[in-house]
């Protein structure tokens, strides 16, 4: 089965084929329409598809099937059924996603780091709370709850302390800076102590 972190990078790199990826991936045309209209980013978009898909695939909605619809030729993106569909690797790991060796500050982040991540971040918060691993159910109750983006930023990076206790790390919140769909490398060595250290 598609791992969440694969869905993110290719929700990333998609593009527009967005909706005709949905169609060779069998998603109804009313969901689509939704997708469209509750979606305003084009990645949030892609994203939708995606989810949708998996959601109601479920076991089926395998790396195969993806990469079927992906080199359909009304998609044509046989260059990401290439990258992410026919690799098998440990996502556990998340291992593609370190952008540079990793130094970061030992135990979790301060409420002052996390309010100043929470002022720079900017408009990719909801990436950035899938990186974090929290639900789109949970990010949809901050976008309903909170009108300014600072403090949707905020209430992520809350949430995702709250919920995942000691686990929630520098190094954890390094990793989903630098994450591809999140791209905020700056952030992570800025906040989260990391070096790049090209001798180790």
């Amino acid at each position: 089965m598609l791992s969440l972190d694969d869905l993110l990078l290719v929700a990333h790199e998609l593009g527009t084929s967005w909706k005709m990826l949905g169609r060779a991936l069998g998603l109804q045309p009313f969901k689509l329409d939704h997708i469209e209209e509750d979606e305003r980013k084009l990645v949030e978009k892609c994203y939708g598809v995606l989810k949708n898909w998996r959601q109601g695939c479920g076991n089926s909605a395998t790396y195969e099937c993806l990469a079927r619809a992906l080199q359909h030729p009304t998609v044509g993106r046989s260059d990401l059924a290439a990258k992410y569909c026919e690799i098998c690797r440990d996502t556990s790991v998340d291992s593609t996603v370190l952008v540079q060796p990793l130094l970061p500050k030992s135990g979790t982040p301060s409420s002052d780091v996390l309010l100043y991540v929470a002022s720079e971040l900017g408009a990719l918060w909801k990436m950035f709370g899938r990186a974090l691993h929290i639900s789109d159910p949970v990010l949809e109750q901050i976008e309903e709850d909170e009108r300014k983006l600072n403090s949707r930023c905020y209430g992520v990076l809350t949430t995702w302390k709250e919920a995942f206790g000691s686990s929630a790390t520098y190094e954890g919140l390094a990793r989903a800076l630098q994450h591809p769909v999140v791209g905020r490398s700056d952030l992570a060595v800025k906040y989260c102590g990391i070096c790049s250290d090209a001798s180790s």
